[in-house]
């Protein structure tokens, strides 16, 4: 949101610079960023950011808060409870109720290959995903169950470059060697 409009919804933050804006023709910052320590030997990983309108905890507030003591209001509780529990969503393709989350948005991950670098490296038993450089001081060998899958980016890089057949590369996937010292 941009400082103007928020000042004329009487919404800025306190203090008015707190998001990033704080002058006109400024614009707040809007997202979030953070910081993630994945375990050591992670090699990828799937990201969703989920959204879900209205939480079971807050539900269970209204419900339990509600004691039924105005007329007008007194099973308001009960109603939303139950409307909780049995509106599906049509955002939700699965058709479930109780406000199921929603995936706004989503990234995957790659880091740094586990086991792909070293003196004499030997690659086993693994599906090759992403952009990954593989290197090696001796030799470097893909032999059993090893896969590139489709849209990967893999190098191998390595004096002495052993491919055995296992090894096998799916079409969409950019593989290189390079060997030499």
């Amino acid at each position: 949101m941009s400082y103007d409009v928020s000042e004329h919804r009487n919404t800025l933050p306190v203090p008015a610079n707190q998001y990033g804006g704080g002058q006109s023709g400024s614009t707040y910052n809007y997202w979030d960023e953070i910081l993630l320590s994945p375990p050591v030997n992670a090699d990828h990983a799937h990201i969703d950011l989920l959204y879900q309108g209205t939480s079971w905890e807050y539900i269970q507030f209204l419900y339990l808060a509600n004691k039924g003591e105005n007329a007008f209001l007194g099973q308001e509780g009960v109603n939303m409870l139950d409307a909780w529990l049995n509106a599906p969503s049509a955002m939700d393709l699965l058709n479930r109720t109780m406000v199921p989350p929603v995936v706004m948005a989503s990234i995957d991950w790659i880091g740094e290959a586990t086991g792909c670098s070293g003196d004499d490296v030997l690659i086993q038993n693994r599906d090759l995903t992403g952009i990954i450089s593989c290197i090696a001081e001796s030799s470097l060998t893909a032999d059993t169950n090893v896969v590139i899958k489709a849209e990967a980016d893999v190098t191998f890089q390595s004096p002495q470059v052993i491919l055995g057949p296992g090894f096998s590369v799916e079409p969409g996937a950019a593989f290189t060697v390079m060997t030499g010292p």
